[in-house]
């Protein structure tokens, strides 16, 4: 078929295309509207060496204190730290579900890491991440006996929107996939109609042909 066939084609069945959109993008909307949402909290550390005796801080223990940046990833996540939240906050999880709601990333070539905390309970979400820095800044001060310095940045704060799911977004992605399943089933049917004409016109040729020879 040319391009033109199916344009005309596609807009013959223009009302079966917005008529699965529709029903696509409310399946959509109704599903998101129908999942547990779940907010993020998130803190910036600045993991910075302690000034030396003298005021002046060492090039070497500066250095130190980026690569510490990447230890202090794996270390914000530990078993010791997250039961000390969980007792605090008094928590009904354990340390391994909630180190499946915690995130660490450090920020490349910086001496700066962002913890996330995720929970379908935006102030706990909160809670959850300032703990975290208040329970290992005292280990850290505890551990490196003041040789470095683990500053919050920017405290975590409570968010008033949830970051999943994302409804609009997955009504109108829901939507188009709609769209495209209707557009397809369309130019399907487009392809297998002649195709299936010029067969049925092949078999009548060939009935009628069988009926010839019979006669003869």
């Amino acid at each position: 078929m040319e391009p033109k066939e199916w344009a005309k084609l596609t807009w013959r069945w223009w009302w079966l295309i917005v008529l699965t959109a529709v029903l696509a993008g409310t399946a959509g909307f109704m599903a998101s509207r129908l999942m547990l949402p779940t907010y993020t909290a998130s803190s910036t550390f600045l993991i910075t060496p302690a000034p030396a005796a003298g005021g002046s801080l060492d090039v070497n223990t500066l250095r130190t204190s980026e690569g510490l940046a990447k230890t202090y990833v794996l270390l914000l996540r530990t078993r010791p730290v997250l039961e000390d939240v969980i007792a605090n906050l008094k928590l009904g999880t354990d340390y391994r579900q909630l180190a499946k709601q915690v995130s660490v990333t450090p920020i490349r070539d910086t001496q700066l890491i962002v913890l996330t905390v995720e929970d379908s309970n935006p102030q706990r979400a909160a809670d959850v991440a300032n703990e975290i820095a208040r329970v290992f800044g005292r280990e850290n001060r505890r551990l490196q006996a003041s040789r470095y310095e683990m500053v919050v940045v920017e405290a975590a704060q409570v968010e008033a929107e949830p970051a999943s799911p994302k409804i609009w977004l997955n009504t109108l992605l829901s939507a188009a996939v709609g769209v495209m399943l209707a557009i397809g089933w369309v130019l399907l049917v487009g392809h297998l109609g002649p195709a299936a004409k010029s067969s049925a016109e092949m078999v009548a040729l060939r009935d009628r042909g069988a009926g010839l020879d019979h006669a003869v």
